[in-house]
C-alpha cells in the first residue's frame, strides 16, 4: 500500500465494541521498516470522509488518552 491510496475503513471503539463505525481514509505515509529503536513499521492515515458523531468520538478518545499520559 502506498501513500495517496484511498480506502474505506470500518472499525469499532473500546467503549462500543459491538458498534461499527465507518470512514474513508487516505494513506498519508508508509514506514516499511523500523527506524532506529523509536518507530515501528506502519502507516499514517488521514480521515477524509467521516460523520460528525464518529469524528467527535475519536477526538474524545484521543484527548482522553493524552490526558491519561500526562497524569501518569
Amino acid at each position: 500500500m502506498k501513500s495517496g491510496t484511498e480506502l474505506p475503513l470500518e472499525f469499532s471503539l473500546l467503549d462500543w465494541p459491538y458498534e461499527r463505525f465507518g470512514a474513508k481514509i487516505i494513506v498519508a505515509c508508509v514506514r516499511n521498516k523500523p527506524e532506529g529503536y523509536l518507530l515501528s513499521p506502519g502507516r499514517g492515515v488521514q480521515f477524509v470522509d467521516i460523520d460528525k458523531q464518529t469524528q467527535d468520538l475519536l477526538i474524545n478518545l484521543v484527548e482522553a488518552l493524552n490526558r491519561s499520559r500526562t497524569h501518569s
